[in-house]
């Protein structure tokens, strides 16, 4: 650890820890800082507040003590984070130490699922359970459902574990007729397969559960790992090393063989060795990329390789053309972000320069850290299929059907890990100083690394409590719970496995059609599945065909790309149709302020300073003193500043706008799905609409002309305030700093009707 941070400090770098750390540093050893935030803030809220570690804690903490008020927001049965250092005994502590009050309600599950939740809950926490009452009402379909395995895991013959659950959603999908209730219309509707998640303990059981959901042909949505290795990827990276070196003989061969041609490997190594060149359609057009390909930056260089070796319509010839056409653009983004990426950061981790093998290097080295080689998700957030993620990764996410798998999983206390080991919570503002780093070591031993294992199989067991209980939470309308076989296991160390929590602590008890735990029964659905595979995935008489002889995977129609939409921000737009006013007036209402401080060089930075000083001055007079030293302004100037604002201020009121919203964010849905985000300097709100005004600062001397010059960006501000707010906008102004004027006019009538519009006209296309 010692020579990780001396590393770091001579490259001058530092890591997410650092970031936390040193915040928390500053506050701590800066009193005036500390005070300068706080001044403007009025609640500090930290939500998720068990997944905390001690030393965000130690940061988050010092905020939340000197605010006015605080809410801390947090559930202890939900802790599951402590692989990232995080501790429950912290949201215990301040439980303890605090006025709390207990969450009683569920507005989630149905009562079925609760009562049956409910029943487990003083079984894995003991006494600090509260029971939730299920506010939703109850369903008329099942709510709990299980699904009894006859074969272990592990076995070597007859159906897995993946082929029942993925056998039993498509009987769901297609036979049974099951409706559930729509979160967003509250209206009865069927079952679809975005409707279903799979929750499994491992990456490597949602792959397994991935596979067998699409050899019945259901439709699937997972983090899998495996992007590197995808074919689409290595084709392309193996055509941009030809693009650069057309004398790489390795380079070709592969481009030929895995790429669009599929040219057969002996084919491809007998025109090497009789011709000294491979000659395809793809390394033509590849070859044609250089020289120029030495000298073109490696984001564009990718998508000109994409292009030239007609690598994207490749992807509608192979299995999942969705999600090869969502590696490769993943392809693409890493391109984009090795070039966006800062050179000390690039050369710190051993890459030097921007070319493209370069990249390749850089990209390897990062698919090779945790969690970077998953596949892109094919269809965005709302994707149609049934989707498959990790007990973690469910946390906070809610689905009607819900199927939590794999509860024989040994979730023992693993060696090679490291862990922050905490004495005490007693006094909150010193956690940090009394933690210690540990370390369960790997020896050859297994009975030397056992007694290393031992003392920390409490802390195992009770986060494995709160996985299993965060698992069987996520369910709206029905649970369905994968039932393993026994594991045998009876000396001890007994594995952790849910399976276990759930038979030997809870009691529970599968008879008939329902689930007993303690005195309490539970009508469910009982599935015993037979030893065999199941008869969907029989695949007598199929035909695989290989991917040369293939009709392309979807039905593709090929269209002309229409033109282009431009959208850009309001501050860059150009022209609008919204007409322009036809009376312009300016008035003069406080003295002009000019700043001149050497801290303040550039236009910008004036521009920055004003817009910042008057934010302050408008929303929070009482900071007035303040405000020097955070604008980097002079005493004279902040004089200056504040009577522009109370003049400001008192125009408005004048004009019939007497409330104020200072630096008001706005964001749009535009019509292509994206999202425009803005934010306006000031909207003055009176009964029958709103101003727009604008601060804009530097010399003036044709205020309607330079009026009618931003007219396009209040066009596009008043816009989207009519659409988000449905109220008119009357009156759009400039306030010119420099002089302290103030031009304004007045919106014209009739082009404030909006309520047949999805979205903004923007005016800025």
């Amino acid at each position: 650890m010692t020579d990780y941070e001396t590393r770091k400090r001579e490259l001058g770098v530092i890591d997410f820890s650092d970031m936390v750390t040193n915040a928390a540093r500053i506050l701590e050893e800066k009193p005036a800082v500390l005070g300068a935030i706080m001044d403007e803030v009025d609640c500090v809220i930290v939500d998720e507040f068990q997944d905390t570690n001690p030393i965000q804690f130690t940061f988050l903490w010092a905020l939340a003590r000197r605010a006015k008020r605080a809410l801390i927001v947090g559930d202890t049965k939900q802790a599951i984070m402590g692989f990232q250092g995080a501790d429950p005994r912290l949201t215990v502590a301040l439980t303890q130490q605090f006025e709390t009050s207990p969450l009683d309600r569920n507005w989630r599950s149905d009562p079925r699922i609760m009562d049956f939740v409910n029943a487990l809950g003083p079984c894995l926490f003991g006494d600090d359970y509260t029971a939730l009452a299920a506010q939703n009402a109850a369903g008329h379909d099942t709510a709990l459902e299980v699904i009894e395995l006859a074969n272990k895991r592990g076995a070597r013959s007859g159906g897995k574990p993946q082929h029942f659950i993925a056998d039993r959603l498509l009987s769901l999908l297609t036979d049974d007729q099951v409706t559930i209730v729509d979160r967003h219309s509250k209206a009865l509707r069927g079952l679809e397969p975005r409707d279903v998640a799979i929750l499994c303990p491992t990456h490597n059981h949602c792959a397994s559960y991935a596979a067998a959901l699409r050899a019945l042909g259901l439709p699937v949505r997972v983090a899998e790992g495996g992007w590197w290795q995808s074919k689409i990827v290595q084709a392309a990276c193996f055509a941009l090393r030809f693009a650069v070196d057309p004398a790489d003989n390795h380079a070709a061969i592969c481009t030929a063989t895995l790429g669009p041609g599929a040219t057969p490997l002996a084919e491809a190594l007998g025109a090497l060795a009789r011709n000294g060149r491979i000659e395809t359609p793809e390394l033509a057009a590849l070859q044609g990329l250089w020289p120029d390909s030495l000298a073109t930056p490696v984001d564009r260089l990718v998508h000109q390789v994409i292009q030239v070796a007609g690598l994207r319509d490749w992807c509608d010839w192979l299995d999942d053309p969705a999600q090869m056409r969502a590696d490769l653009l993943r392809f693409e983004a890493e391109a984009a972000a090795f070039m966006e990426a800062h050179r000390d950061m690039r050369e710190a981790s051993g890459f030097y320069g921007q070319s493209a093998n370069v990249f390749l290097g850089w990209l390897e080295n990062k698919v090779g850290l945790k969690g970077e080689d998953l596949r892109p998700n094919p269809a965005g957030a709302e994707a149609d299929g049934i989707e498959i993620v990790t007990w973690h990764a469910s946390k906070g996410r809610e689905w009607p059907v819900v199927v939590v798998c794999g509860l024989d999983h040994k979730l023992d206390p693993r060696a090679g890990t490291f862990s922050t080991k905490f004495p005490g919570f007693d006094d909150l503002d010193h956690v940090i100083e009394e933690a210690t780093l540990a370390y369960a070591p790997d020896f050859a031993a297994p009975e030397a690394t056992a007694r290393f294992l031992h003392e920390l199989y409490p802390e195992s067991e009770e986060t494995a409590r709160r996985l299993l209980y965060v698992a069987l939470t996520r369910a709206r309308d029905r649970l369905i719970i994968e039932w393993p076989q026994d594991d045998d296991k009876v000396e001890p160390p007994l594995p952790i496995t849910a399976r276990r929590l759930l038979n030997d602590v809870c009691g529970i008890k599968l008879q008939g059609n329902q689930i007993t735990v303690g005195s309490a029964n539970f009508p469910s659905r009982m599935t015993i599945c037979d030893k065999e595979i199941p008869a969907s995935f029989d695949t007598e008489g199929s035909v695989c065909l290989a991917s040369s002889n293939r009709e392309p995977r979807f039905a593709i129609e090929k269209r002309a790309v229409g033109s282009l939409v431009l959208v850009v921000s309001p501050s860059q737009a150009v022209a609008t149709a919204r007409p322009l006013p036809r009376q312009i007036e300016t008035r003069a209402i406080a003295a002009g302020v000019r700043l001149s401080g050497s801290d303040l060089a550039q236009a910008t930075d004036k521009g920055t300073a004003v817009h910042e000083a008057l934010r302050i001055l408008l929303s929070r007079p009482d900071l007035r003193d303040r405000v020097g030293q955070h604008c980097r302004v002079s005493d004279a100037e902040v004089q200056l500043l504040e009577q522009q604002a109370q003049a400001l201020r008192q125009t408005l009121a004048e004009l019939g706008y007497t409330r104020l919203h200072i630096e008001q964010p706005i964001e749009l849905e535009l019509a292509d799905g994206g999202r425009q985000s803005i934010i306006v300097d000031l909207i003055a709100e009176g009964t029958d609409g709103f101003m727009i005004v604008d601060h804009k600062s530097g010399p003036v001397a044709d205020h309607a002309a330079r009026f009618e010059s931003y007219w396009p960006q209040l066009a596009a501000y008043i816009d989207a305030v009519e659409f988000k707010a449905g109220k008119a906008v009357r009156s759009a102004a400039v306030f010119w700093t420099e002089t302290g004027e103030l031009t304004l006019g007045q919106v014209l009538c009739g082009t404030n009707e909006r309520s047949n519009l999805t979205t903004p006209d923007w005016g800025m296309r």
